[in-house]
């Protein structure tokens, strides 16, 4: 049994976007940042000269692999934001750059187990084959996870994926 915690009730007059934006913590003075932010512009040139230049490398390799057709597996992980930034890539790849050679693989957490792991990556070589045929080249770009996935990524290179490993963890 769930237990919920009501942090509040609804009180005519009082200003509902201002008591959700307390109720997390967001203080008065960060609502208008907080409600309409600065362009994505801004937030990217805050980042580290490192991680910039590691955006522009994953950015190549994308269009690389797109210019030689070689297909490109997203592989996410089986909870809500890896669900959905796997679809976000693959729709962001098939839809807006039209390129259709994208496997899209969320893992069975029975099967696979938590994160990129080799029998993972033998399920993304199989449904690449399946789709493709066997291919020479591919690249595997991992959506929340992998960062620790060490010897599943080896394996992976080995089998012939380039690999690009995104994650919103640090």
């Amino acid at each position: 049994m769930k237990n919920w915690n009501v942090l509040c009730v609804y009180q005519p007059g009082v200003d509902v976007v201002s008591e959700l934006l307390k109720n997390r913590g967001i203080a008065p003075e960060d609502k208008a940042e907080f409600l309409a932010p600065a362009p994505l512009a801004k937030y990217i040139k805050e980042l580290s000269a490192d991680f910039r230049k590691a955006l522009v490398q994953a950015k190549d390799l994308i269009l690389k692999a797109i210019a030689k057709d070689v297909p490109i597996v997203i592989h996410g992980d089986y909870d809500t934001d890896g669900v959905s930034s796997t679809t976000i890539l693959t729709k962001v790849l098939r839809n807006e750059l039209g390129y259709k050679k994208v496997i899209p693989h969320i893992p069975n957490r029975f099967e696979h187990g938590y994160g990129i792991s080799k029998g993972s990556i033998e399920t993304c070589l199989q449904k690449v084959t399946d789709d493709f045929g066997k291919c020479e080249e591919m690249l595997l770009i991992s959506v929340d996870s992998g960062v620790t996935a060490v010897e599943a990524v080896k394996f992976a290179k080995e089998k012939g994926f380039k690999v690009i490993i995104t994650d919103h963890h640090q």
